[in-house]
């Protein structure tokens, strides 16, 4: 494998003499904490912070560990553009690379300068690209993709606080100017743990944008002191599924009770459709939204809350540490979450919701719904229904009950929350 930067030949057909230098005197006299992109994970800098071939940005890892990142250019036409990460080492007070034992800087800017000019040989065997240096990425790139830093943050205040997170109304100042905002801080999950559930709710948020899918996404997230940033709307309040059990149900009655079994599986096999599942399905997965409307009726609205333990559909999700009393009992042995071990969590789910009409209802409706959670419940995974087909017995299963006498009504979510 040959590695370097690339030849000056290579160099002068991609880019001006003009641009490298421009590049050059900007790296001799690179100010690091200005440029620097602290807490981003290497896995979302290709997504996050690098767009074109060219591109490229210093990072620094939760341990304090300094990476080049660069975007390079596919080889041909079946290979595409990629990141490369370097990481970059200091010893005898010098910067360098791993490997590369001649491309050395008494500063940061000084090794990147000397590797993009360097066509040296002995930079041989550490990487099979052309890196090619034209644009720095800034933290002002970073808030083109919604990831800002606590300084935007104008004001905030609690609005509401539990064991596992506290939520903030804010304003803060984003890229289409101020706004009212919801930011969600963690109050017992560690920082590391934390910041790799924000990075992977943004990138849901990127493939979900362009979509009707049924997910509460975050239109941002804040990289130092750790927030996820959701919207804020006045007209509505919101809630976990779990919390809202919790609080509100000695407020439901039966027909309720089926409709957001209903509305859950509705959602469940909305992401199936998109090609994906989750193998641990529970209350705390989902969020309620509620409106009030004129007539002093609650609009309810459902929908999957974020994106933590969603998996493509095809693959394993693998379990580390595992409930026995929560998940399918295969997943003790095979160590995966599937589609079957998710349909077994949602007949837990909707057993739980009906909970209290299970054992006094007479009605043909629970009938039907302790013979579903059966079903679901199966030793045999390949003997369970499909998520689909959990679905169509749950709307079978409305048509035998009349409409709630409660004050409240479930409705479809019009967008992802």
């Amino acid at each position: 494998m040959s590695v370097s930067s690339v030849s000056s030949s290579s160099q002068t057909s991609a880019v001006s003499e003009e641009e490298w230098s421009s590049i050059g005197a900007e790296l001799l006299t690179l100010d690091l904490e200005k440029v620097l992109l602290p807490g981003l994970p290497l896995d979302c800098v290709g997504l996050f912070a690098l767009k074109k071939p060219g591109d490229f940005c210093v990072t620094r890892s939760n341990r304090g560990i300094y990476y080049l990142s660069a975007m390079v250019p596919g080889d041909d036409p079946n290979k595409l553009d990629r990141v490369v990460h370097l990481q970059i080492e200091i010893s005898r007070n010098e910067y360098g690379f791993r490997g590369m034992l001649f491309c050395r800087g008494s500063t940061v800017g000084k090794l990147l300068y000397n590797f993009h000019n360097s066509s040296l040989s002995v930079l041989s065997g550490v990487l099979d690209e052309d890196v090619i240096f034209r644009r720095l990425a800034t933290r002002d790139w970073l808030h083109s993709s919604d990831i800002y830093e606590s300084s935007r943050i104008i004001s905030r205040k609690v609005v509401h606080s539990d064991l596992d997170f506290s939520y903030y109304s804010a304003e803060m100042l984003l890229k289409n100017g101020k706004q009212d905002v919801l930011l969600l801080t963690p109050t017992q999950m560690g920082e590391c743990e934390f910041k790799k559930l924000m990075f992977e709710e943004l990138r849901m948020a990127v493939v979900v944008r362009h979509r009707a899918l049924p997910i509460r996404s975050p239109i941002g997230i804040v990289i130092d002191t750790p927030m996820i940033i959701h919207e804020d709307p006045k007209d509505r309040r919101g809630y976990t599924l779990e919390y809202f059990l919790d609080m509100y149900q000695l407020d439901l009655d039966l027909p309720l009770r089926i409709v957001l079994c209903g509305s859950i599986c509705r959602v469940m096999s909305a992401l199936h459709s998109f090609g994906m599942f989750h193998g641990g399905v529970l209350a705390k997965n989902f969020f309620v939204t509620e409106k009030k409307t004129s007539d002093g009726k609650v609009q309810l609205s459902v929908v999957f809350n974020g994106s933590e333990g969603l998996v493509r559909k095809g693959s394993a999700k693998p379990v580390r540490f595992l409930d026995y009393d929560i998940y399918a009992p295969e997943v003790a042995w095979t160590r995966s979450m599937t589609p079957e071990s998710g349909v077994f969590n949602v007949g837990r789910l909707i057993a739980r919701i009906v909970d209290p009409d299970l054992a006094e209802s007479k009605h043909p409706a629970v009938t039907k719904l302790k013979g579903l959670i059966e079903n679901t419940s199966r030793s045999e995974p390949s003997r369970r229904p499909t998520m689909d087909g959990v679905l169509l017995a749950v709307n079978q299963i409305q048509n035998l009950i009349g409409p709630t006498s409660t004050k409240y009504t479930l409705v479809l979510p019009t967008k992802p929350a």
